[in-house]
């Protein structure tokens, strides 16, 4: 895959809509790893599968017709009990374009990120572990990092799941970034799904202490540049300058434990799909005027995405 283009053996282009290319990237991502229909809705299209859903057989058909050698007998995308698939391709590192050629007789300098300069609408995901300092106290210095660790590698896979893309580990806290580098209409909604999944993955690890493991999450959306020239040196990541990421942060600060709270930016685009709580309007640093902010309770019981995107009724 180079980009959006799928190229056969052959170097033919196989077109492939948006919805099978982003299938087909969880898949590539995951080979080997059993997955269920809803964890590939999840993924590929931001949604679960509700009652007798079978979009995801129609979408895994179409990209079997046009990958498979024989969509018949599948050899790549592997069908498990019935009811989840498996990618059974071995990944290969393809050709990569010729370097340009370059003066020896000029200064290395820093490398630009490709795209230098970019203004992208954001919603930033921001995590914190409870307790990382009691805990800090109890344990010795390498246990604690298996901990960290642990914790790392769940909010990581949970927000991936969500199309997520995770820039920073700054100690027992993480921020990730949706909208970037691919786009997405509903972004702002995988954000709160996956805060409102890593709530729940968090809870439920096995990591030998004496209490649960809580995090509390932070989210706000909105515009900002992502500069190639300023980059995070542990993960190559470009950072994001602007009110999003930096409010996320202080939204997790008023979180309570295992709470997730959003700014008005994301309430305004999450609309009725969610259930909220006001926390009420706080003050946050920077900030001349108190800011208004929410705790997601849950799913709401919406009829329809398409309802609870329309705060007003439908005409006929």
């Amino acid at each position: 895959m180079a980009g959006r283009s799928l190229l056969d053996r052959f170097g033919n282009e196989v077109p492939l809509t948006r919805a099978g290319l982003a299938l087909l990237v969880v898949l590539a991502r995951h080979v080997g790893r059993v997955l269920s229909r809803d964890q590939l809705l999840d993924a590929a299209l931001g949604r679960r599968a509700e009652p007798y859903d079978r979009s995801i057989d129609v979408l895994i058909g179409r990209l079997r017709r046009k990958i498979e050698p024989d969509p018949k007998v599948p050899r790549l995308i592997l069908t498990v009990l019935g009811e989840e698939y498996k990618f059974a391709a071995k990944l290969r590192e393809g050709p990569r374009p010729a370097e340009p050629a370059v003066d020896p007789s000029a200064d290395e300098g820093p490398q630009a990120w490709p795209g230098s300069i970019e203004r992208r609408q954001l919603t930033a995901v921001a995590c914190g572990f409870v307790g990382s300092t009691a805990l800090a106290s109890q344990l010795d210095p390498e246990d604690l990092r298996a901990v960290i660790a642990d914790y790392h590698r769940c909010c990581s896979e949970v927000i991936g799941w969500f199309g997520g893309m995770v820039v920073t580990f700054p100690g027992d806290r993480i921020l990730a970034y949706f909208g970037y580098p691919e786009a997405h209409e509903d972004d702002a909604e995988r954000a709160v799904r996956a805060g409102l999944a890593v709530v729940d993955a968090v809870a439920k690890l096995d990591i030998h202490v004496n209490s649960p493991p809580h995090v509390r999450v932070g989210i706000a959306s909105g515009l900002v540049v992502l500069d190639g020239a300023i980059l995070d040196v542990g993960s190559r990541e470009p950072i994001a300058i602007g009110e999003a990421p930096a409010l996320a942060v202080q939204l997790l600060h008023i979180a309570a434990p295992d709470a997730v709270v959003i700014a008005a930016s994301t309430r305004h685009l999450g609309r009725r799909i969610f259930d909220y709580r006001e926390v009420g309007r706080v003050v946050l640093e920077g900030l001349a005027d108190p800011a208004p902010a929410w705790q997601i309770l849950g799913i709401s019981a919406a009829a329809s995405r398409f309802e609870a995107l329309r705060d007003g009724g439908l005409t006929r």
